[in-house]
């Protein structure tokens, strides 16, 4: 994956402010319906295609974190206020994963899942994985292993 240097420009163009006086959202043409507002689109697309991505080569969740990894695997990724039992309340810092550590977390939980597949029969490539969870880091990190199975 590359630096978003190519990218520069188009963040320049949406981030430009429309003329004075002049709305960020316009209405697409013909988009109003009885009981429905009109479609908006950014000032600068009303009459072209919406922007897909910043970067062609990223595409999905998955191609954004590992584009993250390889650029700032050193950088803060994932944080939380640990719950201290002894108080009976929050810390007050968050304690930081790198984007390098949640990667590592990530390949090992998906490795013990796939073992754990193979230690009861299922043989399959593509299986469902069901998460339901509260919103804790170790979820985000089985969530980004979920986004790097859909990939292959």
């Amino acid at each position: 994956m590359v630096a978003l240097r190519h990218a520069y420009p188009a963040i320049t163009e949406v981030s430009t402010p429309p003329p004075p006086g002049s709305p960020y959202g316009v209405p697409l043409p013909a988009s109003a319906r009885p009981g429905r507002t009109a479609i908006y689109r950014h000032w600068r697309m009303r009459d072209r295609p919406l922007m897909w991505t910043y970067d062609p080569n990223i595409q999905t969740i998955h191609d954004l974190f590992e584009n993250s990894v390889h650029l700032k695997p050193t950088s803060r990724c994932l944080g939380a206020r640990r719950w201290d039992p002894a108080r009976k309340e929050w810390d007050d810092r968050f304690t930081w994963q790198t984007f390098a550590e949640v990667a590592e977390r990530r390949k090992r939980l998906g490795a013990g899942i796939m073992e754990l597949h193979r230690a009861m029969g299922i043989t399959e490539d593509k299986f469902a994985v069901g998460l339901w969870c509260q919103n804790r880091p170790e979820w985000h990190t089985a969530g980004r292993w979920s986004s790097k199975w859909a990939e292959r």
